[in-house]
């Protein structure tokens, strides 16, 4: 029992005891730079998904315009169409375009529907 152990016993638990507590802060500070570490990596990881959002993003807008250019050299769309050629959505701008299909984006969704019903786009899903 506690209250029979010599001086020496106690005096081995507390050294014991100090070593522990030793141990454990070094643990402490250790786990305290692998938190600070996983806070810096999800932070670049914001980052590197905000640029690739936005690589989409152009990514989109620049097939959009692909498409405008297809129709205008298919003499389809354009300020300059050959008589009787009746002209739809190229007159409207690609931004109004792009914002229109991406009208309806909820969370990691979106719903393209109006833009394909209508023909608009030709989608390629990556």
């Amino acid at each position: 029992t506690a209250a029979m152990s010599t001086a020496e016993e106690i005096q081995a638990q507390i050294a014991a005891a100090k070593q522990k507590l030793a141990q454990e802060t070094q643990i402490e500070n250790e786990l305290g730079q692998e938190r600070s570490a996983a806070h810096s990596r999800q932070y670049l990881r914001r980052q590197l998904d905000a640029l690739r959002s936005s690589i989409d993003e152009k990514c989109s807008k620049n097939s959009a315009v692909r498409y405008a250019i297809t129709r205008v050299n298919e003499d389809r769309a354009g300020p300059y169409l050959p008589t009787g050629v009746n002209c739809s959505i190229d007159d409207v701008p690609v931004n109004v375009i792009h914002a229109k299909a991406t009208e309806n984006i909820v969370g990691e969704e979106i719903n393209c529907s109006k833009a394909v019903e209508a023909g608009e786009f030709t989608w390629k899903i990556r």
